[in-house]
């Protein structure tokens, strides 16, 4: 068993240990040693939580792993089997941890408190803290919750780690994801929450800062949420305070009215994009009705890129104009023609055969068929002609 230094105290960040044995490795293709301590500081990735880093005996911490209470330590260059040396925790990222990994302690604990939640996934990275929750929670329950957690922030509880006899085990009510065995350390955080976990916790709540609750979504019957602790919710804010003060700027409208700013916008966007919708359509019929005039029964419209509903909403008056088949092609040889047919007089299977001969798909009932094709434009007007039945 390696000794844990950060189990008992999670701020010793420089120590000194024995190198016990040295292993090489290949990992992603480059060559690093497996080093075994008699001790460390260093938290190895568990619980859901990655890993510490920082540097041991000059060398680079890659990752830290356990398997039965052994404390493997993945380094960039090797080590002195019977060497004593010095391990030195970066803190900046176990402090972001440990916020983190409390923050979602107190979330948790009043989750069950409030909604009667189970934590049922938990993952903490340097990217993101995600945590699944047994329910599904609205909005508002959101809203309940993160409020809750933040005034406990502000209490500024303290936070404990320790691992109780049977006796007093026996007598706690705590929170834990599956069944354990031997010594069992609790998170206790007052009466917000007492957890078995094995990671680094900050001292008192206040430590944590700030909870926000990022976003949310539905997963698998319950509740998916990401959060920010701490400094990373400070980061987040800023964000978005910052993208918020760009489009206040492009919008010269003030923070506080962007909102009605932006639905301005789309009402414009809406409207010219209707209006570009009319023009595409009378483009269409402009084209079909030259057609007619040099009296093809069967049309076949190479059109500009179109947005699908402009296709459909050209065909009911083409379908006034002519009895026959139809098709609308509409697109570029560099991503393809969506097409559209009309009309019972296509050899459907034999068309679609060779649609997806040339790499497109598509499909549809008796008088309509629509997919996409691939090929040149001056391909379009005889590949259509060639599957139209009556022109056979």
């Amino acid at each position: 068993m390696t000794e844990a230094i950060f189990d008992r105290d999670p701020r010793e960040l420089c120590f000194t240990a024995e190198v016990l044995s040295l292993t090489e490795r290949t990992a992603d293709g480059e060559t690093c040693f497996a080093v075994i301590l008699d001790r460390t500081a260093f938290f190895p990735e568990q619980g859901g939580q990655k890993a510490d880093r920082g540097t041991l005996g000059g060398a680079k911490i890659l990752d830290v792993t356990i398997r039965d209470g052994i404390i493997t330590h993945l380094v960039d260059a090797p080590l002195s089997v019977g060497s004593t040396v010095t391990g030195t925790v970066d803190w900046a990222r176990r402090f972001d941890f440990m916020q983190q990994h409390t923050g979602e302690h107190m979330l948790s604990g009043l989750a069950h408190r409030l909604f009667g939640a189970e934590n049922v996934g938990f993952h903490l990275s340097e990217r993101e803290v995600q945590v699944d929750l047994s329910v599904p929670l609205g909005a508002a329950d959101l809203a309940k919750l993160e409020s809750a957690v933040n005034e406990a922030v502000f209490r500024d509880i303290p936070v404990r780690a320790f691992y109780p006899d049977a006796a007093e085990l026996a007598a706690i009510s705590y929170r834990q994801k599956k069944e354990l065995t031997g010594a069992i350390r609790l998170v206790e955080i007052g009466d917000v929450d007492t957890c078995a976990c094995c990671a680094p916790h900050v001292a008192r709540s206040s430590e944590v800062g700030l909870v926000k609750i990022l976003s949310a979504m539905n997963y698998k019957g319950g509740t998916r949420l990401y959060l920010a602790c701490g400094m990373r919710a400070l980061t987040a804010f800023s964000a978005c305070l910052d993208e918020a003060k760009e489009i206040s700027a492009r919008l010269s409208t003030p923070l506080g009215e962007l909102d009605s700013a932006v639905m301005k916008v789309q009402e414009k966007s809406a409207a010219a994009e209707s209006r570009a919708a009319s023009l595409a359509v009378e483009l269409i019929l402009a084209k079909a009705e030259t057609a007619a005039q040099r009296g093809e029964q069967a049309p076949c419209l190479v059109l500009p890129p179109l947005p699908e509903s402009v296709l459909q909403r050209a065909l009911k008056p083409l379908r006034e104009c002519f009895s026959g088949v139809l098709g609308l092609f509409s697109g570029a040889e560099e991503t393809g023609y969506a097409f559209l047919l009309s009309g019972d007089g296509v050899d459907r299977e034999s068309f679609l055969a060779e649609i997806r001969s040339r790499g497109g798909k598509g499909g549809g009932g008796k008088d309509r068929i629509q997919g996409r094709i691939f090929c040149k434009a001056t391909e379009i007007p005889t590949l259509f002609h060639d599957f139209v039945k009556n022109e056979k």
